[in-house]
């Protein structure tokens, strides 16, 4: 039986109404438990059982900029970047100081794409993209897919708070 993925959701602060009348069309379970103190540093991620802080990429600008420009990422830490749309997302490492895992996960929570030990570059950059269409992109730190046995088809569990 096919587990399925559990998404919580804590608004901290709604910026504008369509963010909240899309998360309810999408069933998303929508609360506000932090008396408007945003802290995004209480998203995470559960793969395989191990818990990884997330940092969030939403807005067009949070998404370009990812994790450019950072020296180091952490074993526990990644950053999640959440699309309005599933669809074909690809990434590049244009500026990047450090590699990573790049995983493409589809609504269900279900991982169609893994690109492992992405190399920084400067020029003449590779576009790196799936075959299945993605909701979610997770950026870890490189050898991270292989130390926690991340493939294809391994479903995550998302608890967002943004």
């Amino acid at each position: 039986m096919k587990r399925y993925l559990i998404f919580l959701i804590t608004l901290v602060t709604l910026n504008c109404q369509a963010q909240e009348n899309y998360l309810q069309e999408k069933n998303i379970d929508v609360s506000n438990e932090n008396n408007g103190v945003n802290n995004q540093s209480n998203s995470y991620v559960i793969i395989n059982n191990y818990t990884i802080d997330i940092e969030l990429a939403l807005t067009n600008e949070e998404r370009q900029k990812g994790l450019m420009g950072r020296e180091i990422l952490n074993d526990n830490d990644g950053m999640l970047f959440i699309f309005e749309n599933e669809e074909i997302h690809e990434f590049w490492m244009k500026n990047m100081i450090i590699s990573l895992d790049i995983i493409w996960i589809n609504s269900d929570g279900e991982i169609v794409h893994i690109e492992k030990q992405v190399p920084p570059c400067e020029e003449n950059c590779v576009i790196y993209s799936p075959l299945l269409p993605a909701k979610y992109v997770l950026e870890l730190s490189s050898g991270s897919a292989e130390r926690l046995s991340i493939e294809s088809g391994t479903e995550i569990q998302l608890f967002i708070k943004n």
